[in-house]
């Protein structure tokens, strides 16, 4: 069950947490046949000239040419199983664009998989208390390459 936002309402999946987060703003190619939402995790497509972004997994046709994309920053984005702060996070494989605990267990792997750390359920973010989100939650992922630790 989706847990309610009280502390921080208004908080929905793609928003930026808050302006000067280290977010880094561009346009980019979107890959044919992908229905995008606002907080998606994309992946590059490189079957694709020029390469171009797309779901991991699929999803529903989109005609749209063009996506706006970040890098980088503090966002609010939804949960696909319980992720205790701090936990390093990965694309799930069963829900396009959503983020799940990182199973990866050797460096490479780790390398390749990470896309970002949990902050926390998003309604604690910020309070000093943080906990962790569960399946269909918002939380605040810092987005980008990293491990935490």
């Amino acid at each position: 069950m989706v847990t309610a936002i009280l502390n921080n309402p208004g908080a929905v999946a793609g928003q930026e947490v808050y302006q000067g987060s280290g977010a880094v703003f561009f346009r980019g190619n979107k890959a044919t046949g992908f229905a995008v939402a606002k907080g998606d995790i994309l992946v590059k497509d490189t079957g694709t000239a020029p390469d171009s972004y797309k779901l991991a997994t699929g999803a529903a046709v989109s005609a749209d040419t063009k996506i706006s994309l970040a890098k980088g920053g503090l966002w609010y984005v939804t949960g696909g199983d319980t992720i205790e702060p701090g936990d390093v996070v990965m694309l799930s494989t069963t829900v396009a664009g959503q983020t799940v605990k990182s199973t990866a267990v050797t460096t490479v792997a780790i390398q390749q998989a990470v896309v970002g750390t949990s902050y926390g359920f998003a309604d604690s973010f910020g309070t000093g208390l943080p906990v962790a989100s569960v399946v269909g939650d918002l939380y605040v992922l810092e987005l980008g390459h990293q491990t935490a630790g």
